[in-house]
């Protein structure tokens, strides 16, 4: 228990100082409104916990760039490992540098790779 309650008290969050003019961020089509702390993929509302949502908020802010994650304080590996679960259906995913930190990429969706195949195939 004070482990666990020594982690989220060094989890990152989203500081309200470095709130831009615009509150939303957006890689792709994955919006998140930092005045609502709501993620929005294609559409669809994704619910995140505030350690995820504080995650999201690094990695898209890098643009695309690697973010060492414990530089903004402890970032327990299941956090990354939830958030690349809600991530993945959608078609983005979490890479991982060993040693060196993160970067969200917007990976190929599966139904869209089976549609290339099935094309292929027909010529």
């Amino acid at each position: 228990m004070k482990q666990r309650k020594l982690a989220q008290e060094k989890a990152p969050s989203i500081p309200a100082t470095e709130q831009p003019e615009h509150p939303i961020v957006s890689f792709g089509s994955l919006n998140l409104d930092l005045l609502r702390q709501e993620v929005e993929i294609e559409g669809e509302s994704l619910h995140l916990p505030p350690q995820e949502l504080a995650v999201l908020y690094l990695l898209l802010q890098s643009g695309g760039e690697l973010v060492d994650l414990d530089a903004y304080g402890r970032v327990l590996p299941s956090v990354v490992c939830r958030l690349r679960r809600r991530l993945e259906p959608f078609g983005y995913r979490i890479a991982a540098k060993r040693g060196l930190g993160y970067r969200l990429e917007q990976a190929i969706k599966l139904d869209v790779v089976k549609q290339r195949n099935t094309r292929e195939e027909r010529l």
